[in-house]
């Protein structure tokens, strides 16, 4: 049982970081357009939003919290990404 419950996270794994390698090849292109139209990379209203969004869809107050933390380092890697992006952009000119 135990096996068989590890090799179904496991699955959820590979299928987690293929979407989170997907979201990050958006997350770049987002930051490109925002270097272009002069705009921050932080939208506090938007990742409020997401947070909201996401923490609603859980199941209890301990699973909220779980996904939230989650998602909040997902939301610092792609600013992290997004700034970079501004940096390449930088000195590339």
């Amino acid at each position: 049982m135990l096996e068989n419950l590890r090799k179904n996270i496991d699955q959820i794994d590979e299928q987690l970081a293929g979407l989170l390698i997907r979201r990050a090849a958006i997350s770049k292109k987002i930051g490109v357009i925002k270097a272009k139209a002069g705009l921050p990379v932080v939208d506090a209203e938007r990742e409020s939003s997401v947070i909201q969004k996401l923490g609603s869809k859980a199941a209890d107050e301990c699973e909220a919290a779980a996904l939230i933390n989650v998602y909040r380092t997902i939301l610092d890697e792609s600013r992290t990404l997004q700034i970079n992006v501004r940096v390449g952009e930088k000195a590339a000119k």
